[in-house]
């Protein structure tokens, strides 16, 4: 009886102390849409190293308009052409998602994506992409993507 007693406690300590660590606990993500448009790899700048920024993605048709996103918008308008940019951090996934199935795939997969650079053009298909996005903890005026999904068609 009391070896019993003793192992449920220590689950139920184990289980608490678990629930406990959770970081994401209260995390607010915002869902947005947009044409996928750039992918740069950032690994190597020396800035975003310091904050932890590992590529740069840049979409059309991607406006956070969340009064939390109000310091980014102020500080990086739409550029010349009207895009918009996230960055991608350690815990950005990536996936893709075909029908009711999402697969994990990495960051660069992206690059299959790549369209020619410049305006909008009519005549190019641009790929859809979701993005749950928060501002960046680090520095509130970037714009974090925790999860990016290639939308295909079923």
């Amino acid at each position: 009886m009391f070896r019993r007693l003793v192992v449920l406690v220590s689950m139920v300590i184990l289980i608490s102390s678990c629930s406990q660590h959770n970081d994401q606990t209260g995390e607010v993500l915002y869902r947005y849409t947009g044409d996928f448009i750039s992918l740069v790899d950032q690994r190597q700048e020396p800035v975003n190293k310091e904050y932890g920024i590992t590529f740069t993605l840049t979409m059309d048709q991607f406006h956070p308009s969340d009064p939390v996103f109000k310091k980014a918008n102020t500080t990086y308008p739409d550029d010349h052409e009207g895009f918009r940019h996230v960055d991608f951090t350690e815990r950005t996934k990536v996936y893709i998602q075909k029908g009711n199935t999402k697969t994990q795939v990495p960051p660069t997969e992206l690059f299959n994506y790549t369209k020619p650079f410049g305006p909008p053009r009519s005549d190019i298909s641009y790929q859809k992409l979701e993005v749950w996005i928060t501002p960046y903890k680090k520095n509130d005026w970037f714009i974090e993507a925790v999860e990016v999904v290639i939308l295909q068609d079923s």
